[in-house]
């Protein structure tokens, strides 16, 4: 066996430390939960919330709250004009996926993820849950015209209600994040005894929401990877191309499970050149010695990092509020490119222009959702998608890289190898010809060295 890295010791020492606090190790090593026990896909993960969320507020359910879970809700967010709305018990419906129609009626406009209607108090609150994902396309603002304009008259609540603290792209809209529906489920909790079964169930989503919540844990782990996690593109590695190693020693490397990591190792490799890594299994070895040697079990080990390994920090992760100027930069980009304008993606696929598309290779080009990018090669056969994307004024552009799908070793969470070669500087500093070069020169850059292939693995041609 090959001497484990030096590192190994620090990184079980960093991992042990993390367990010493309660909150986190409360996270990394929860005891059995229903929700664990049945997690069926990330996907499934919203809808399950928004079910339990709109639950506890219907007053007339069966957890024995009544209204307290709602009218808690309502005295976390109300700010508006009048006297703070109450829902009471009779002729109250709540509803999951409400569909809200377009002004023509022929298609609809989207659905709201949860509401209630307390039609003798006329009071309408309306929810959109995001964990993933964010609001797009400015539907925040589609469905608070479409609730005013249906209940005109009534007092109306609007609830951005995420996973992460975000700021919603419609001044109509409160936001609330999980963690603070965790203080309105406690605050009703006190006015109301309920059933133990009850108990449990609510405990188990508490629980839930706490463990997808790393909150004062995020920092700490992403730190566990770059000591100068805090930039917006840390460059120091600090354990990451461990961490990363060990992964495949802890759980099978089948492409959906490593998928959001997949970025990640490449942002790694392209950083520097890091020493030769020993084998996976040497670091695993050393780590469950130092675990056990503190009366740590090798599965609590392996718990902690598939923890660590959830959390990892997401490179160059944006803010998904609109920033001003932002759509009209990236709308005057796509015209650019097209020679035809191209304000949002209802404008649709567009075809670049050849003297833009570097020999072929950026075939068509639409705008994004919502306005804050545009995306290169969409519904063109054997070409991976590429997207230029960015919200931030004072580091622009936030995103320059490859999407696509695991079946052809490209992510769908994408590389951003030719991002690291595009200078960031303030938006106001930029022109999309200017841009447009900067990203072509890193493309080039890259097609001519090697075999001409991007670190995921397209082929830029």
């Amino acid at each position: 066996m090959t001497d484990p890295d030096p590192r190994a010791d620090d990184l079980a020492d960093a991992l042990l430390a993390l367990l010493d606090e309660p909150a986190i190790e409360r996270r990394a090593l929860p005891p059995a939960n229903f929700w664990s026990i049945v997690h069926y896909g990330e996907q499934s993960y919203e809808n399950r919330y928004n079910r339990v969320v709109r639950w506890l507020l219907d007053p007339t359910e069966n957890h024995g709250l009544d209204a307290a879970v709602v009218n808690a809700l309502i005295a976390a967010v109300w700010g508006g004009p009048g006297e703070q709305p109450v829902v009471g018990v009779r002729r109250v419906r709540t509803g999951i996926e409400t569909p809200v129609p377009r002004a023509s009626d022929t298609e609809l406009a989207g659905r709201i993820d949860i509401t209630v209607v307390d039609h003798v108090n006329r009071v309408v609150i309306a929810i959109e849950s995001k964990l993933a994902s964010s609001a797009h396309d400015e539907q925040l603002r589609r469905y608070r015209e479409w609730i005013t304009s249906a209940y005109a008259g009534w007092q109306h609540v609007f609830v951005f209600l995420t996973e992460v603290a975000e700021q919603p792209d419609d001044e109509g809209w409160t936001a609330l994040t999980y963690g603070d529906f965790v203080d309105v489920i406690a605050a009703a909790r006190e006015t109301r005894k309920v059933a133990p079964r009850v108990d449990a169930v609510i405990d188990d989503f508490v629980a839930d929401v706490d463990r997808r919540g790393a909150g004062p844990a995020d920092e700490r782990i992403a730190g566990l990877f770059f000591t100068d996690a805090a930039e917006p593109k840390p460059a120091q590695v600090r354990f990451a191309d461990l961490v990363l190693a060990v992964a495949d020693e802890i759980e099978p490397a089948d492409a959906e499970r490593r998928a959001p990591h997949a970025r990640l190792a490449a942002y790694v490799a392209g950083l520097r050149s890091l020493a030769p890594a020993p084998a996976a299994s040497d670091v695993f070895g050393r780590l469950t010695t130092r675990f056990e040697e503190r009366s740590r079990s090798s599965s609590e080990l392996v718990r902690t990092l598939s923890y660590v390994l959830d959390h990892a920090p997401r490179i160059l992760a944006q803010d998904h509020a609109k920033a001003p100027g932002v759509a009209e930069f990236f709308s005057a980009y796509a015209e650019y490119l097209t020679g035809r304008a191209l304000r949002s993606a209802r404008d649709g696929v567009s075809t670049v222009r050849p003297e833009q598309s570097l020999g072929g290779y950026l075939r068509t080009v639409r705008v994004n959702q919502g306005g804050k990018g545009v995306t290169f090669n969409e519904r063109v056969e054997g070409v991976a998608r590429f997207r230029v994307s960015g919200n931030d004024l004072a580091v622009f552009p936030w995103w320059v890289g490859h999407i696509g799908d695991e079946t052809r070793n490209i992510p769908r969470s994408a590389c951003g190898i030719v991002g690291a070669r595009v200078q960031t500087r303030p938006l106001a500093e930029w022109t999309p010809e200017e841009l447009h070069a900067a990203v072509l020169a890193a493309l080039r850059d890259i097609a001519a060295h090697g075999d001409g292939r991007c670190g995921c693995g397209e082929a830029i041609r």
